[in-house]
């Protein structure tokens, strides 16, 4: 062999263990913030430990620190996450069609099954939103405020249009919030009350059908004709 073709060998040798090496990093680095998440929703920001995130995340104390340094940004790249797959999973779920202008029925089913698989969602705004705190107030003015003020629009043409019923917007956004959210959020409750799995899929419909039924919204009202560019749309 040629020394050209032991240097393009040799080469590509570096690039794989390079893109390996990239690739753990990844890796490791969702699986602490995935432990980070849970910690954080159930047992709120102080009482979580980031010795025990790095035991569920499979990783020490000190894997921990290198990748983020302090508990209040591992807190906040958590949060991150957890707003980044937010949008995502409320811009393009996988289980409808595209669509440019949603249906408010179809806005709803998406926000409902977002609140289902991800109910740490609920539980860390509810943690952080108990007091005022610089954590809350980064968490609101970084992705909570936006979030609403995309929404805010198309709720207010579809309650002009009578496809919502009328009621003021603010407790308009928090009612669909809280509808969607609660019974996933306190599953346990509702296991021991009713005996019921929220995550089974015939819950989760007919907890779809009961919100959709309470805000007398039918499959064919739209979100807002005028707001096709904008795509799909989603509370915090």
């Amino acid at each position: 062999m040629d020394r050209f073709k032991r240097q393009i060998l040799a080469d590509e040798k570096r690039i794989y263990r390079t893109d390996k090496r990239r690739q753990q990093k990844l890796e490791t680095r969702i699986r602490i913030l995935d432990a980070a998440l849970d910690h954080f929703s159930r047992r709120g920001f102080e009482a979580a430990a980031v010795r025990d995130i790095a035991a569920d995340a499979g990783v020490t104390h000190a894997v921990i620190r290198l990748h983020f340094g302090t508990k209040d940004q591992l807190w906040r790249e958590a949060v991150s996450q957890l707003f980044a797959r937010f949008e995502q999973e409320m811009a393009d779920p996988p289980e409808e069609p595209t669509s440019a202008t949603p249906s408010l029925a179809q806005f709803i089913r998406r926000y409902v099954l977002y609140s289902a698989r991800h109910p740490e969602h609920a539980r860390i705004m509810m943690h952080e939103s108990m007091e005022p705190s610089e954590r809350l107030s980064w968490m609101v003015d970084t992705y909570v405020i936006p979030a609403h003020r995309r929404v805010m629009p198309a709720l207010e043409w579809a309650v002009q249009g009578r496809r919502l019923p009328a009621m003021s917007l603010v407790s308009l956004i928090y009612i669909i919030s809280s509808s969607g959210q609660s019974l996933f959020m306190l599953g346990a409750e509702a296991k021991l009350i009713y005996g019921i799995d929220v995550a089974a899929p015939e819950t989760i419909d007919q907890h779809v059908a009961a919100v959709l039924a309470l805000l007398r919204i039918s499959d064919g009202s739209t979100v807002g004709a005028d707001r096709q560019s904008e795509g799909a749309i989603g509370i915090a």
